[in-house]
């Protein structure tokens, strides 16, 4: 391969950085809520002693 087709194959991907940015963003927002989600309701199953929708006599 001469240096000419290089530079052309160069130019095959691109990366968008700002959508990027935001798609990453967007994951890491959606994981944090759903881990304090559920430090919030293992929390509550601690406080109440028992897991939710469980049922008792």
């Amino acid at each position: 391969m001469d240096k000419n087709s290089t530079k052309k194959l160069g130019r095959v991907i691109h990366i968008d950085k700002d959508k990027t940015r935001v798609h990453l963003d967007e994951m890491v927002r959606e994981t944090v809520e759903q881990i304090l989600n559920d430090l919030l309701v293992a929390e509550a199953d601690r406080l109440c002693n028992a897991s939710k929708y469980s049922r008792s006599a």
